[in-house]
């Protein structure tokens, strides 16, 4: 006979960032109650955030990043997230350019999550613009039924709040507004945690002794 082994992954995060090049620009506006950040560009805020957030997950965790303006660039593959060194190096190469189409990343990161075995699948998608229209509902609604959920960062008063907030909502996920640099890698850490935390089951038990041990005694 054959022996078939099959690996399943506790959680495989998917992070779908926007690559435009209003992400090359500065968060915040000082005329509408942001703060400038010069010398980060929201696109580097954006790198920052999410090898942050790798760094919180369990080593053999499946972690992506998937890149869009109005086309597709696989920064990192699913791979595992202890492989820290490589992650870093992939997300120093990106770069910002074109424009934006959001459902061709969630499309992307959906395609992806939907082959792989895991516990918990979760897609970050953070975007600072407006996108084409198309069937947002109808896509995050299938990755719903697949037990895939979706958050969403907006990042500046240019994004698509609206839009943004109702992904979340068809997602079963939650919804951020960042405005300023220091929220930014504050949501994605704080974003991962909660997702590691569903894995957890915490309730009341009584142990019962199995078979007699010294440990026991006394």
């Amino acid at each position: 006979g054959v022996l078939r082994v099959v690996l399943i992954t506790v959680m495989a995060l998917m992070l779908v960032i926007d690559k435009s090049d209003s992400m090359g620009g500065y968060i915040g506006d000082a005329s509408r109650g942001g703060r400038p950040t010069q010398g980060t560009t929201k696109l580097e805020l954006a790198k920052m955030a999410s090898f942050s957030a790798i760094t919180l997950l369990n080593p053999f965790d499946q972690v992506g990043l998937v890149a869009f303006n109005t086309d597709t660039e696989w920064v990192i593959p699913l791979t595992e997230a202890g492989d820290r060194e490589r992650i870093g190096a992939k997300l120093s190469g990106l770069n910002h350019s074109g424009g934006t189409d959001v459902f061709k990343g969630l499309v992307e990161g959906f395609q992806a999550l939907s082959q792989v075995k895991a516990i918990k699948k979760h897609l970050i998608l953070l975007s600072d613009g407006l996108t084409p229209k198309a069937d947002f509902e109808g896509l995050v609604r299938q990755m719903a039924q697949q037990r895939i959920t979706v958050s969403t960062v907006a990042l500046g008063e240019d994004a698509d709040k609206w839009l943004m907030s109702q992904l979340a909502d068809w997602g079963q996920g939650r919804y951020y507004f960042a405005n300023d640099s220091e929220s930014v890698p504050r949501i994605f850490t704080s974003e991962t945690i909660l997702v590691a935390r569903t894995l957890v089951e915490e309730h009341t038990f009584v142990p019962s002794v199995r078979q007699d041990h010294e440990v026991l005694r006394g």
